[in-house]
């Protein structure tokens, strides 16, 4: 079983996901004391996920936000919540919460999808003003919701830029259109393109972020929006099952306690990530993509990387996919370089 424990060159680091960071100890420590409060029932009610939510709000520049039980609930409410059946969602490219989602826009929402021409996980601004120019008439569906993802998991983790995504929201002003954004790694992103997070939420109506992955958390995520969109999701969220039942008492813990130092400043999103090979991903994700040689066939490879027996995931356009995390120190980049060149 590979682990990201202890910080020897010749140990076993398992890169397939951030799923597996975990929690610091100050984080710890928070779920501790939130476990000795008393909880509530029902929506609204539970002390620890009331104050997260105002945190969440707060850092995302909402005016409110929701604790769900999973990532992809979030999105879906979100979906729920813009799109009728029959409704058009405009997306980039492997959109997660298109393909990673168990096709729930299609089953939850009755919204279908369509695709807009996408770079490095960004939507072509010109490839969308096209798209939302075909109006709803002569049996043309309505675009009920224009999804934007950042980072972009399936293009390696690419970083979405800020002046891209207000160039998207400008189109989707001028067409009546709302807009989510996916932002299930978005403090990775901002700390990738070196602005707040608000810079990016602020293209957006609503938003979702994973606790769990590069924020360390155990579980969940948050929806943020205005009061009454996250009011409506309340109820979205009872309707798909997130309901009544007594929450993770792991809530306290965007930062641990609160705290309001920016994330991911560490080597990990520093300078230690441009040795990790051509670097295709913009923020959490880094995958090492050397351009082919004439005749080179793509392989996956054939299981663990390297000596070591590093886990990482194998694409189907050639790459290999490593994910750094907090638990992936300086100490480890060496020896994950040299494996990644082994394998070439």
């Amino acid at each position: 079983m590979a682990s990201n424990k202890g910080t020897a060159s010749a140990e076993r680091l398992d890169l397939r996901s951030d799923f597996i960071s975990r929690p610091t100890a100050a984080m710890v420590e928070a779920m501790v004391a939130a476990s000795a409060e008393t909880p509530g029932i029902g929506f609204r009610e539970d002390p620890v996920v009331s104050r997260l939510e105002a945190l969440s709000a707060e850092l995302l520049g909402k005016e409110d936000a929701l604790f769900c039980p999973t990532y992809t609930l979030g999105n879906q409410i979100a979906i729920n919540a813009s799109c009728q059946p029959g409704d058009v969602i405009l997306a980039p490219h492997m959109a997660h919460a298109l393909i990673s989602e168990g096709g729930a826009p299609a089953a939850l929402s009755g919204a279908q999808a369509e695709i807009v021409e996408t770079e490095r996980g960004a939507m072509l601004p010109a490839a969308l003003e096209a798209a939302l120019a075909r109006k709803a008439a002569g049996g043309r569906p309505r675009v009920g919701l224009i999804v934007m993802e950042n980072t972009h998991v399936h293009s390696g983790g690419c970083a979405v830029p800020e002046d891209t995504m207000k160039a998207v929201a400008e189109l989707a002003t001028a067409h009546g259109v709302p807009v989510h954004l996916d932002g299930s790694r978005l403090f990775n992103a901002a700390a990738f393109l070196s602005v707040e997070v608000t810079d990016l939420t602020r293209h957006a109506d609503t938003v979702a972020i994973s606790l769990n992955k590069g924020l360390s958390a155990p579980v969940s995520a948050v929806l943020a929006g205005t009061a009454e969109r996250i009011a409506e999701a309340v109820d979205i969220c009872h309707r798909f099952g997130g309901g009544r039942h007594r929450r993770p008492r792991a809530n306290d813990r965007v930062h641990g306690r609160g705290q309001r130092q920016r994330p991911f400043s560490g080597p990990e999103v520093g300078g230690d990530r441009r040795r990790f090979g051509d670097q295709r991903a913009g923020g959490d994700q880094h995958t090492l993509h050397r351009r082919p040689p004439t005749g080179f066939r793509r392989r996956r490879l054939p299981g663990p990387l390297g000596p070591e027996g590093h886990a990482v995931l194998s694409n189907v356009d050639g790459s290999m996919r490593a994910v750094l995390h907090k638990d992936i120190t300086s100490a480890h980049i060496d020896s994950i370089t040299r494996a990644f060149e082994e394998a070439l």
